[in-house]
This record gives structure tokens, sequence and C-alpha cells, in this order.
């Protein structure tokens, strides 16, 4: 008997396997859904379900969307709309008056270029004058509370039981068009050519840097409980630190001052905060090696600064604002997306999807053989604390709100008040125990509304799905609960609450923290399951390409979780509603169809394979809809999959871990 191994070329598959009536009759939607998604539109009855399942399901639509790979599909179109929001909206008739002025300001454009250029040389300057190791530091915090990195980032990090900034070694990236921007913005040569030269000591390659592992710069890599468990608390430093130089501030500290931080509110990314800071302490005490010091930081000012500079007309603001650029502004700005594109009737209607998820995840748990009652309690402890942030905050927080722009600023020195404002509020404001309206405001800032994204953090226990996620097409009421369900339900809703529970998910409490609260026999019979999801999804081909069972464990894990509980809810529906066995089968039907739409996108093999020599977490779009569909046995029966087709799994071989 066949397993399922895909072999994927463009959007056709290298197999001849065809039916003449691959499905039987086609289901007709009910009366009541005469209005809902029309599914049929997409399908390319060509392929058999059982060839290739994500080509039948979309596979119309693909033929006829070839062109721009990759930047068409179901999410695509929201974010397209979101895109376009974003553009029209930040002018400088915009509602909110600190992006009005900043827009304002940026149409005086090439005037205002000498201006800017002179007060980032006053900066730079001072920062160049400063003559102690005291000062040195203190200014290196000064800078850093005004959302500065020097030689360190910081970033707010937590748990449900407290908030903290963690420091992370400064790396600096952009050495190739160093040199030209420092003459962009009028420094000597005999200047750039020292930056240069110190330059080349510490830049980092992007991508190099970024290849086979996740930096401590990507919030994945604090998503991973193994990580956190490095972190170092300051207090190990600076009881360290102390031994060594006696009645003498640490580095760290005065970095705190300068920052007007308590330093019980600071950890460490790793040992090598510490070493920094212990460089630090020696560096600064010669002169020659504080010179060096000082040039970093001005290197940190000039790369933060320069794209700020080059906002010289409206548009820049609005696509620097697209991009996070000033993620300071991006919780307000969220607040009018949802105010103007979140209908009142999607909000309650995802807000019901997520309890029905969650009150379906709690009865898998209970039909769980394999799991002991013990592991089985703490599962359902953990699952009913899930924050849900469906798009907005049950109300927005106008503390966090950027207000009071100074008048008589240019623009490049409106961008520096706002990023100075906002690490004002992360660092005022934040810091300390845990909340409800700090959560919000961190995953929003991080991720607006418009960005096509959703996360479960396990710090803190939370699943976020910006704003996006609550327009049409991505959610619409009137689509019928198959596609919702599937489409924003299965592969979002139910996705990352899965990710709770994932590989990784699994290796953190209710609260957030790093906890083995699992059985010894559970954790034993939980690997063997990721075993063999691990082995299912080595099987599938990407053109030439196979796919990495292992890398994508956590989202194939999310994904099967997601598909099951929509199809539990889906067929609960049905019952409520006194459908028939024939129209239970239609709904269910549809759902798998929902699930393609979930993944529908125009990318053609190359940008499939790009992705994963970037090492992309998830499986491609193809084998992310066909690996899971093969380990439904609803799935066989309803699209008359046989055995020797491609996709068949013998039904020993199918499994489910949630």
């Amino acid at each position: 008997m066949k397993t399922a191994i895909l072999t994927v070329c463009g959007f056709l598959v290298s197999c001849s396997d065809k039916m003449d009536n691959p499905v039987g009759p086609d289901p007709k939607p009910t009366p009541a859904e005469q209005q809902a998604f029309d599914f049929d539109a997409d399908i390319d009855k060509s392929v058999a379900p059982g060839v290739n399942f994500w080509q039948y399901a979309v596979g119309n639509w693909l033929n006829q969307h070839t062109a721009n790979p990759g930047k068409e599909g179901t999410t695509a179109a929201a974010a397209n709309f979101s895109r376009e929001w974003v553009k029209s909206t930040v002018n400088a008739t915009c509602s909110d008056p600190v992006l009005a002025a900043l827009c304002q300001r940026a149409s005086r454009g090439q005037a205002d270029f000498d201006h800017n250029v002179a007060e980032l040389h006053k900066l730079t300057d001072r920062i160049m004058a400063l003559k102690t190791r005291e000062e040195v530091l203190r200014e290196m915090g000064s800078l850093m509370a005004k959302g500065y990195s020097t030689a360190i980032e910081w970033r707010l990090m937590g748990n449900r039981k407290e908030m903290y900034l963690m420091f992370s070694p400064k790396q600096f990236f952009g050495y190739k068009n160093l040199e030209k921007t420092l003459r962009e913005l009028k420094y000597s040569e005999a200047v750039i050519a020292d930056l240069m030269s110190l330059a080349q000591e510490f830049y980092v390659d992007a991508k190099q840097e970024g290849e086979g592992s996740q930096s401590v710069r990507d919030y994945r890599y604090w998503q991973q409980p193994d990580n956190l468990r490095r972190i170092i608390p300051f207090s190990q430093y600076a009881g360290r630190a102390t031994k060594t130089r006696a009645g003498i501030a640490t580095a760290g500290e005065l970095i705190a001052e300068g920052m007007g931080l308590d330093t019980k509110h600071i950890k460490l990314s790793d040992e090598s905060v510490i070493d920094l800071l212990e460089a630090l302490e020696n560096d600064l005490l010669d002169k020659a090696t504080m010179e060096d010091v000082k040039k970093k930081m001005l290197l940190s000012v000039v790369g933060r600064d320069y794209p700020l500079i080059q906002l010289k007309k409206e548009a820049d603001v609005a696509d620097f604002v697209y991009g996070s650029g000033l993620p300071a502004i991006n919780y307000q700005l969220s607040s009018l997306y949802c105010q103007q594109n979140v209908t009142a009737e999607a909000k309650a209607y995802v807000a019901a999807m997520c309890e029905e998820f969650r009150s379906r995840f709690a009865q898998r748990l209970d039909r769980l053989e394999w799991l002991s009652d013990a592991t089985r309690q703490r599962a359902h402890k953990k699952l009913q604390t899930v924050v849900f942030i469906a798009g907005e905050p049950n109300e927005w927080n106008r503390d966090f709100f950027v207000t009071g722009m100074p008048d008589g600023l240019t623009c490049y020195e409106s961008a520096l008040w706002v990023l100075s404002e906002g690490a004002k509020a992360m660092l005022q404001k934040l810091p300390g125990d845990y909340s409800y309206a700090k959560l919000c405001y961190v995953q929003i800032s991080a991720l607006p509304a418009w960005i096509d994204n959703a996360l479960y953090a396990p710090a803190y226990n939370c699943v976020y799905m910006p704003a996006l996620n609550m327009i049409s097409p991505v959610t619409n009421p009137s689509y019928g609960d198959a596609y919702n369900y599937a489409v924003l339900g299965a592969s979002t809703i139910g996705h990352e609450l899965t990710h709770g529970f994932d590989n990784d998910g699994s290796k953190t409490n209710e609260d957030g923290i790093y906890e083995q609260w699992w059985a010894p026999a559970d954790l034993t019979e939980f690997k063997k399951r990721q075993q063999l999801m691990i082995d299912h999804f080595s099987q599938f081909m990407m053109g030439d390409r196979r796919t990495d069972g292992e890398l994508t464990l956590g989202e194939n894990i999310a994904d099967q979780g997601g598909l099951n509980m929509a199809l539990d809810i889906i067929r609960d529906k049905a019952r409520q509603r006194g459908l028939d066995a024939a129209a239970t089968r239609e709904q269910l039907h549809r759902l798998f169809l929902g699930w393609a739409q979930a993944w529908k996108n125009n990318a053609d093999m190359a940008t499939y394979q790009a992705n994963m020599d970037e090492y992309d977490e998830h499986a491609q779009n193809p084998v992310r809809v066909n690996g899971q569909v093969t380990l439904q046995n609803d799935w066989y029966e309803l699209f008359d999959v046989r055995e020797g087709q491609p996709l068949y799994v013998a039904p020993a071989k199918r499994f489910a871990i949630w």
C-alpha cells in the first residue's frame, strides 16, 4: 500500500492517474447556503483529489492566476487591501494628529535635508566629545532610552507573572551600503575611512547570520522554551562584577541609570551579554579603545537615523509606517484600522469561534486515551487560561497612544520624537507585573492590525490574531461556516491554539514558564507521535526537493490540531441544525475544500523552493493541504480516494496527535 508521496511541478502533479468522475455526485448547497462561498468555481475536475487534493480544490483558480507569483490568494487579498488602506490613511489629513503632522512635515522634502543632517551631526559630535567612562555608559543608556541600539539591544520580554527588559548584544548589518550612507550624510572622507575600517571588524552579513539557525534578534528564537532557560538575571552579572570592581558602578548599572530603569527589571539573553559588559568595563579604561566604543555608538545612530532622514514626502511616511518602521504608533493606528474595517458582526463571530475551538480542544483532551489523568488536568488548566486577542483588545488603552508632538520639528525630528516616546512607554509603563492591557500593547505594537500573520506566544500563553484576519476574504460570515471554520478557524484559531501544545509550546505551563508538566509515560508517547508526523511530512516533494518533516514539525502539529477541531465543530453544528447524514457529509466536504482555500496562493515552484532555502518552518502550501487531509478518515470517503492513488495512506498509518 502506498503512502502519500507527492511531487509538485509548478501546479501540476507528475502522475497520470485521472478519473472521469473523481468525487462522485457534486454536493449541492442547501437553500440556506445559496449565498455561501462558491467553492465550485475554483475546482479543477481534471485532477483527482487522491492525486493532488490542493490542485483539485483550487486548481481552476491557480490556472487563471499565474501572473505575479505569490501576490494573489485568500490572505493576499486582505493583505493587499490593508497595504492600500495604510497608504491612503496615513496622510496630512489623517485623523491621528501625529501621523498627520509627520506627513505635513515630510512634504517639505529636500528643503529640510541639510537641517536634518546638521542635527544628526550635532548628536554624533556630542557622542565623540564624551571624555569619561561614566559619561560614555550613561550616554549609551540615554540613547537606548530613546529607542536606539548601541552596543546593546533591548526588547520587552516576560510571562504571565512578570514583564522585563532583556539585553542582547547588538548586531550590525548593512556594511555594503555603509560608505555610501556616510557620504550622503556629509561625513568627511577622513571620518568615513576611519569608520569603515572599524566597521569591518564587527559588521555581520545578515544572510549568513540567519542561515540554519534563529538569532537572538528573532522573536521566534524566544518562543522556544529551551532558549528561555538561558536568560540570566541582571543580579547575577552585577554580583560577579562587583567582586572584581568593588566601589565602582558597573557598566550595566550605568547603562540602566542612563535609561532611567531599575535593574530589577533587566535580564540578559546569555553569557555573551556579560562578556560584552565586562569588555566595556575594560575598554573604557583605555582612552584609545574608548574612542572605538564611541565610534560604534555613532554608527548605531547613523544606521537607525538614515532611513528617517529619507522621509521626504507623504508617501515615504506611509510606506515606512506600513513596514512598522515607527512601531510606537502601530497601536493607535491599529485602533483606527479596527474602527474602520472590522464590523461588530465579524468581531462577535470570531470571538465566538475562539471559544468554540477552546471548548472543542477540551473535549478532544478528554477523549485522548494516551494521556494520563494527571497530564490531562494540567493540559486543561493551560487551555482554560489561554488569552485570545482577536483583532483588537476589549478596550483600547489611550495611555499607550503617542500624543502631543511638539511644533516646529522637521519630519526627521518628529520621527525621532515618536520613537523616543514609544521607547519611553515601554520603559516607564510596561516593566513589572503582567496585565491584559500591557499584553495587548506589546502584541499589537509588534504585529499591527494590517499585518498578514498570527501567533501563539508561549511566554504569555496568548493567541494573537491581527485584525487583518477579521476582514474579507479571510473572514466573511456570509460565506458560511464551512468556509470560515476552515480559512480562519482551522488555519489560524485552532492552529495557534494547538501551538500551545506542540513540540515547543508543550514545554511551558499555563503561566508561560518553562516546566516539565508531563507524566513521563505521556511524554514518551507524545514524542512517538511527533516522530510519526516527522516521517509523514518527510515523504512529500516540492519539485525535485524533499520536504523537511522535522523542521516543519511544530507547524504540522498545529495544522492537524486546527483541522481536527474544525471537523468536530462542523459535525456538531450539523447535528444542532438537525441535518441528515447526506447534508452533514456535504458540510464536511465543503470544510475540506475550505482548508485548501486557506492556503490558496499563486506562488510558483521557484518561490516555494526559495522559502525552503530560507528554512521556512511551514510546509509549503500544496504539501500543507495534502499532508493534512490524507490523515483524515472522512476525506477518503467524501472524495472517493482509492488505494493506489498517490495520496492514499493506509488506515493503519493514519494518526492524530491532538
